[in-house]
């Protein structure tokens, strides 16, 4: 390139670059939020912490658990270091709460953060995996979810991204 259409180069990229990031900025936050249904966070505490559990059995399914009592989250936190293998219980609700992510993208459903508990027997009433809870949401929403193959695999400050 010579020097002048150099220099026009980066004119033109100075006058429409900076507004197109800008706008390509905004566009990205609304499409990710329109496309997750993100709501808002309600109760979330200085002790509150995402927990993302996988599948035993099917290590491609996981999903992520806002629990705010600090008492079920020293149980996470033992369960954690030790491998005792608990699970989490908990109200199925629509929606993504704002952080149940998975492998790419979000789920339609959450566990309301104010049910959770862990466990270490399930009843095969609330048993499923979370791609039955997603084919199946309707039957689940408002209902316990006890994922008996459900293991902790981290503990988050801050919800993780798909």
């Amino acid at each position: 390139m010579s020097g002048l259409t150099s220099l026009k180069f980066k004119r033109a990229i100075k006058l429409i670059g900076t507004p197109f990031i800008l706008a390509a900025i905004v566009f990205a936050v609304f499409a990710t939020r329109e496309k997750t249904n993100l709501r808002p966070q309600a109760n979330v505490s200085a002790t509150s912490k995402y927990v993302r559990f996988k599948i035993s059995d099917d290590p491609q399914e996981s999903f992520i658990v806002r629990v705010n009592n600090p008492d079920v989250l020293e149980q996470v936190q033992k369960d954690l270091d030790s491998g005792k293998k608990l699970f989490p219980v908990g109200t199925v609700r629509e929606g993504d709460g704002g952080f149940n992510v998975r492998l790419g993208s979000y789920w339609s459903w959450y566990i309301d953060p104010d049910s959770v508990s862990m466990r270490d027997n399930s009843l095969p009433l609330c048993d499923a995996k979370p791609g039955q809870v997603e084919k199946e949401l309707t039957k689940w929403a408002g209902k316990t979810f006890c994922p008996s193959h459900a293991r902790v695999e981290a503990i988050f400050d801050s919800p993780p991204l798909p």
